[in-house]
């Protein structure tokens, strides 16, 4: 795994299994643009799938650590959850942390800016 903080260690109990067993109320899931997350940056918020996620209480069980998380919030960390975690189920893993998903509208946005940006 690239990137991953070689000195940090979860703290005892802060792992996985325990990430599992842990019990977050749901939230009411509201709509936010793309702006709106990256406002939200130092909340821990990030973009998977164009779900939001609220990370700040998954930080300390993340098995590569804190850092490598805060490196992409704020942003759409898709690309690099799948090229480093293919395998992992985050849908399933981080579903306590969803507060909402990605409007249609700045979706369409992101994606006429990155038709812009290509041609």
């Amino acid at each position: 795994m690239q990137n991953m903080d070689k000195n940090w260690r979860p703290t005892q109990g802060k792992n996985q299994m325990g990430w599992m067993s842990l019990e977050i109320p749901p939230v009411q899931l509201k709509e936010y643009t793309l702006e709106e997350v990256k406002e939200h940056k130092k909340n821990n918020w990030m973009v998977l799938d164009n779900k939001v996620y609220d990370l700040t209480k998954y930080l300390e069980y993340h098995p590569g650590g804190i850092k490598i998380i805060e490196k992409f919030c704020g942003k759409d960390g898709t690309k690099a959850f799948n090229r480093n975690h293919r395998w992992v189920n985050f849908q399933y893993l981080l579903k306590k942390c969803q507060i909402g998903t990605v409007s249609i509208k700045s979706l369409q946005k992101k994606k006429e800016s990155n038709f812009l940006m290509e041609n």
